[in-house]
């Protein structure tokens, strides 16, 4: 894949989506990622793992910071869907999700929601709709600031999900799927 030069950072050929402006700061990020890993900046001072980096710790304000690979593992606070595409390439994925995930190791970071149903909780309860540019300034602010209600959401939606997509609720469709796989055996 060739890159070039956009405003607003690399440009792949053929893409159309916003990338990073990629900085001394953040260019550790990107080559993790790069080779397919995550990574979060560490205090050498504090221990805290933070995300995205900063030239010091938000907890102790030491500029000893170390990039290290995390788990990739992380719990879904809340999420947003969008039915408008505020940039092209968006357009044919209407409507996407936007999530906010809790790492294992403390930070927060704001990513995709892809595989889930379409159906898979209530607006307002489960996650916040947007329609509109500012809607979506304004989920994303929700979601970032109260910590309550992304633990409300986050609590519905994994409610929701057990309930309407866990085994017991998808016992029947299971049991007949084997039914019809021992059939063809």
């Amino acid at each position: 894949m060739s890159y070039g030069t956009s405003s607003s950072g690399p440009r792949a050929a053929g893409y159309d989506k916003p990338l990073p402006a990629i900085t001394e700061l953040t260019q550790g990020f990107w080559d993790h990622a790069r080779a397919r890993r995550l990574a979060a900046q560490v205090c050498s001072a504090c221990g805290d793992v933070h995300f995205p980096a900063s030239p010091v710790c938000p907890k102790c304000l030491s500029d000893k910071q170390k990039l290290q690979p995390v788990s990739s593992r992380g719990r879904l606070e809340s999420w947003v869907e969008f039915h408008r595409a505020y940039w092209p390439g968006f357009a044919g994925e209407l409507p996407y999700r936007v999530c906010l995930i809790r790492l294992q190791e403390g930070p927060l970071m704001v990513s995709n929601l892809v595989g889930a149903s379409a159906e898979i909780g209530e607006a307002g309860v489960t996650h916040l709709f947007a329609s509109t540019q500012d809607e979506w300034y304004g989920a994303l602010e929700t979601l970032i600031v109260d910590a309550r209600r992304r633990r409300e959401m986050g609590a519905a939606g994994r409610r929701h999900a057990v309930a309407n997509y866990g085994l017991s609720a998808q016992a029947d469709k299971l049991s007949e799927a084997l039914r019809e796989a021992a059939k063809r055996a």
